[in-house]
């Protein structure tokens, strides 16, 4: 049973069509109900630079200051500005200006830029920096989600603010390899405060060996409105996101592609050559907040009288995954279904809504006083589960609190709790839903800095503690290939402690992670795996370093290294030591543009990487086959004209160079020796 926006659902699969109606007929009501208030209340686009600024206290004082944000906005009229939505951040948003720089342009895979190790190995890519990287703030978890990296979500989407329409063009080619990507924006303000924008992605990429091509799409189409101040907030919008992978299970043998044996790639015999995975995800999102404070002429920046914001939250999110393969060898052991081909579908729907009161905004500080901020609400979850042979209903509800203290808007202590109280109902038994979690920062900041809080240097300590239910996959699996009900998994525990330092771009970031009845699959043998949970508890560690810098105009050094320590490797492999460096040559072009000629590296040491199960979508713990200690080296050209970047790359150089043991997840190899170009061109009027 379900309660969304006052009605009852029953049963919500069967419901779904009209949810959908009733939702996107309210959001057209709710857009068209803030066209017209936006030509009554028009908003005060806040430079970013004025946000931070305490204003002065006198009427004067603030009418001085809006005449000069006035000023600072008619000097530059195509300005488009940004901003991503943080939690609990409900007032004036701090706008961002679009990156036009080209520094990093060539790496376009998002994977570099992600920290979760499990959701951001692509197959058959160099390995990524890992680290523990918790959500401290309870959630019902069905799975980790190993494509995330290149999907649309709420916490990924850009909010618009334009002066003038904004339109931009990304386009990837990989020559010869029949490898395309296209990402088109487009954004426009249809009045002031309210921006409508569309958002669309395609990925396509054929492989080099059998059945391991791969296709994706998606689109979100989105919007927001603010009125003058702030007062009220809104963002709503669709997401789409649907993509197709050829499962090949890798090759059968990886000494065939080590010794060079054959180099037509696609003569290589891989595991499977019917298989395929097919993903499919729907999300309707709505987020607004309503700001009370007594003096309607002021901006909410400039009023020291704040009686704080409520805010409410919604989402749903439809998922479908499904699993294909027609004849498997003996790549598979087990065929419950069937014997010759396996159709597996798993359906799942989940509700949110969450409600809160929060008296500032937690990402904003100001400058040279005493402030405390408190925040509090609930969140309702729930998620109806289906496979081939049953369903599952899981309704659960999250308490939070949050407080945060600032002193001399230099020193900030943030400390956050939730826990969960619900129910999982699964074929005629129930189990309850236990979720445990909180943490402590303590941030000093170096400076007054533009841009939110999270993101201004300083040095920071975070301690945190959560114990959850483990993600449903393991308590529950039943496909053609893999089968279990396991009720009886003890709840994972997770004791953590985080330092973080940045100044100038330099940045240091270290974890240690101390794990209870860690749960994780284990590879047993070819495409077969088990459930596991660690016995014993255990420590892991990641120390990162990093640097973006650039030499007397002309030299520009991008460094990433990381050192990484897991006290049992029965449970966790991680490389010891992971690096990815960037050195290029500035060259100014006068009058036209400027040009960057660099190499990018990539190494890890060997370790036991862990094994990707197709039918499963999962990583899996395995100690048979070890990876790395390959260097892959690339060079690349970026070249900036006006509105337009441009890179020109070639990936692997050193392919017969060096031994071709580049394979990084065990029997995926790395991609050989190719040439890619790309382009963005970005319009503002």
């Amino acid at each position: 049973m379900l309660y969304l926006g006052g009605w009852m659902i029953n049963n919500p699969p069967s419901f779904f069509k009209i949810v959908i109606k009733k939702i996107l007929l309210s959001f057209l009501l709710m857009a068209l109900v803030a066209v017209g208030f936006a030509q009554q209340e028009q908003v005060e686009q806040v430079e970013p630079t004025v946000q931070t600024v305490q204003a002065p206290s006198t009427q004067a004082g603030r009418d001085s200051a809006r005449a000069a944000r006035r000023a600072a906005l008619a000097s530059n009229k195509i300005t488009t500005l940004y901003y991503y939505d943080y939690d609990l951040m409900c007032g004036v948003p701090m706008l961002d200006t679009i990156d036009i720089s080209l520094t990093n342009f060539q790496i376009y895979d998002k994977a570099f830029s992600s920290k979760n190790f499990n959701q951001t190995r692509d197959l058959g890519h160099a390995d990524q920096l890992i680290g523990v990287a918790p959500d401290f703030r309870g959630s019902i978890s069905l799975r980790n989600d190993p494509f995330y990296t290149w999907k649309y979500t709420v916490e990924n989407t850009p909010f618009y603010q334009t002066k003038t329409p904004y339109t931009s063009l990304y386009y990837v080619n990989n020559l010869g390899k029949e490898i395309n990507m296209l990402n088109a924006i487009f954004s426009m303000n249809v009045a002031r405060g309210l921006n409508l924008a569309i958002d669309f992605n395609v990925l396509s990429w054929l492989g080099e060996y059998e059945n391991s091509g791969s296709n994706q799409m998606n689109f979100r189409g989105y919007g927001n409105y603010i009125t003058k101040g702030g007062r009220y907030r809104l963002q709503l919008g669709y997401i789409f996101n649907r993509s197709k992978v050829n499962e090949n299970g890798g090759i059968v043998d990886d000494s065939v592609f080590i010794r060079n044996d054959e180099k037509n790639r696609l003569s290589i015999p891989v595991n499977l050559y019917n298989a395929s995975s097919h993903y499919r995800e729907n999300i309707v999102f709505l987020k607004h907040s309503y700001h009370f404070y007594a003096d309607r002429r002021d901006t909410i920046p400039e009023n020291d009288y704040s009686l704080g914001y409520i805010g409410h939250e919604f989402l749903f999110k439809q998922n479908s995954e499904k699993y294909n393969d027609a004849g498997w060898d003996d790549f598979y052991k087990n065929g419950f279904l069937s014997g010759s081909a396996s159709n597996d579908t798993i359906n799942n729907y989940r509700f949110t809504n969450r409600l809160y009161y929060t008296t500032a905004d937690f990402e904003r500080i100001e400058k040279g006083k005493y402030r405390y901020k408190l925040a509090g609400g609930i969140k309702n979850e729930y998620v109806y589960f289906r496979d081939a042979i049953s369903k599952t209903t899981m309704l659960a509800w999250f308490p939070f609190a949050q407080m945060q203290m600032s002193f001399a808007g230099r020193f900030v202590l943030d400390v956050y709790a939730d826990f969960s109280f619900g129910e999982n109902s699964f074929n005629g038994g129930s189990k309850k839903i236990e979720n445990y979690g909180g943490y402590a920062t303590a941030k000093f900041l170096f400076s007054r800095q533009r841009g939110p809080l999270s993101r201004q240097d300083g040095i920071s300590l975070k301690v945190g503690y959560m114990a959850n239910n483990p993600d449903y996959i393991f308590y529950h699996r039943f496909s053609n290939h893999f089968y279990w009900e396991n009720e009886t998994l003890k709840n994972p525990e997770l004791y953590y402690a985080g330092l973080n330092f940045a100044y100038k771009g330099w940045w240091l970031k270290g974890d240690v992670s101390y794990m209870k009845n860690y749960t994780f699959f284990r590879h047993i043998d070819k495409g077969e795996v088990v459930q596991a949970q660690a016995e014993d508890m255990f420590l892991s560690a990641y120390l990162s370093l990093g640097k973006n810098l650039v030499i007397a105009k002309y030299v520009g050094l991008n460094s990433k290294l990381q050192l990484s320590y897991s006290s049992n490797n029965d449970y966790l492999h991680v490389p010891l030591f992971n690096m990815q460096e960037s050195i290029f040559g500035i060259v100014p072009l006068p009058g036209f543009g400027t040009l960057q000629v660099g190499l990018d590296f990539y190494y890890h040491t060997a370790y036991y990487a862990d094994e990707y199960n197709p039918a499963l979508g999962y990583y899996c713990w395995q100690d048979k086959v070890k990876t790395g200690n390959y260097l892959i080296m690339d060079f690349f050209v970026n070249l900036k004209v006006k509105r337009m970047n441009i890179f020109l790359k070639g990936q692997n150089l050193l392919q017969g160079a060096t031994p071709y043991n580049y394979i990084d997840t065990p029997h995926y190899p790395l991609q050989d020796r190719c040439f890619r170009f790309g382009l963005v061109w970005r319009f503002y009027d």
